[in-house]
């Protein structure tokens, strides 16, 4: 099958058109907030958008050339399930908060709602797979949410503003599995293996995070998430394995529970805690840093409060600027970090630099707030 026909047949399902158009709604959304706030976006860069795209590719080439010499074959009841549960996620919660669990309840609504049309081999394979992409899920979030982090500012009830810092990414793997067919009518070029008449089809699994910041650290949270998608990956390729010797319909539901459960105590360690990015009472707290800017050189964070510059006290935005444009080519901070820590930092500042410094501040109050 040409790459055309793969393309074509990706273009077809509802459910990579939906992904697509909420990851074109979640990168304008996000430049316009952050236009709305800070006059200008942190990255303009359409990010989650490219990202959709490019970043599962490669995956999706190497899990379909596996699929494909495993012999891994998906009955239509299981793609249409998948299609179904993954349209009705990505609506209800606009975002996958667990994107394999639309895969798993797909599985069991194939196994346990038309009978059991998996063979042994494709429900332990495809647990395993699923492990995979959990885990590989979990190096996608590790690695892009370092720098990718939204603010939303908030009042809290004693009258103080409060940052929560925020990370959406849908993320596309095209994968290529067998679909078992009867009849001759069909589109796409029909393979005779055995007894069986098979066709190729292209499934745009859905993968992404969440990433929702308010009562720890962002390296800390960042680090948490990843050792759940790893540590869920794990269980998950584990349970794959083990359903070659334990009835699958048993592993199904271990591995249906164990997701949701892991859900629920995500949803309640973030509801615990105690506020971390409140306005603080003096200097001015670092929002985000604008990527290709001196200021990506200052190992400076999200959450960091600049307490002096150029060895002037900061206790606005106004005043930060001010005391910047005390020496025009050289800036020298000196910051506290979440932890109450303070360290100094610095930078030399050419003519040619864009957005000047590139440190993205909580603004100053508007009048009567």
């Amino acid at each position: 099958m040409g790459l055309v026909t793969i393309v074509l047949n990706l273009m077809r399902q509802p459910l990579f058109w939906l992904a697509g158009l909420l990851s074109y709604l979640g990168s304008a959304r996000r430049i316009q907030s952050e236009r709305r706030l800070f006059h200008s976006a942190i990255d303009p860069d359409w990010r989650e958008l490219r990202r959709f795209w490019g970043w599962g590719l490669l995956l999706g080439v190497i899990l379909s050339l596996l699929s494909w010499r495993l012999g891994l074959v998906l009955p239509a009841t299981v793609v249409f399930f998948y299609q179904l549960l993954g349209c009705v996620a990505l609506l209800l919660t606009r975002w996958l908060v667990q994107p394999w669990l639309p895969i798993l309840l797909a599985l069991a609504g194939g196994v346990f709602l038309t009978g059991n049309q998996l063979s042994a081999f494709s429900q332990s394979f495809g647990l395993i797979l699923l492990g995979g992409l959990a885990i590989a899920n979990g190096f996608g979030s590790r690695y892009y949410a370092a720098n990718s982090m939204t603010p939303l500012i908030t009042w809290s009830n004693r009258g103080r503003r409060v940052v929560t810092f925020r990370l959406k990414q849908l993320l596309l793997v095209p994968l290529v599995v067998w679909v078992p067919i009867t009849g001759q009518a069909w589109a796409w070029p029909v393979f005779h293996i055995g007894s069986r008449q098979l066709v190729p089809m292209c499934l745009p699994l859905i993968l992404g995070f969440l990433l929702m910041v308010r009562r720890q650290s962002i390296p800390a949270a960042i680090q948490g998430q990843w050792r759940q998608q790893l540590g869920l990956g794990i269980v998950l390729m584990g349970l794959g394995l083990l359903s070659f010797v334990v009835p699958f319909k048993v592993v199904l539901v271990l591995a249906l529970v164990g997701t949701a459960g892991q859900t629920v105590w995500q949803f309640l360690k973030g509801r615990h805690g105690q506020l971390q990015y409140t306005e603080p009472f003096e200097g001015v707290m670092v929002l985000g840093i604008r990527p290709e800017t001196p200021a990506a050189k200052m190992n400076l964070v999200p959450g960091d409060i600049i307490l002096n510059c150029n060895q002037q006290a900061i206790q606005d935005e106004d005043s930060f600027y001010a005391a910047r444009m005390l020496d025009a080519t050289y800036c020298h901070l000196r910051v506290q970090t979440l932890s109450g820590e303070i360290k100094m930092t610095e930078t030399a500042i050419f003519e040619d630099s864009p957005h000047e410094l590139g440190i993205v501040m909580l603004p100053a109050r508007v009048e009567g707030a």
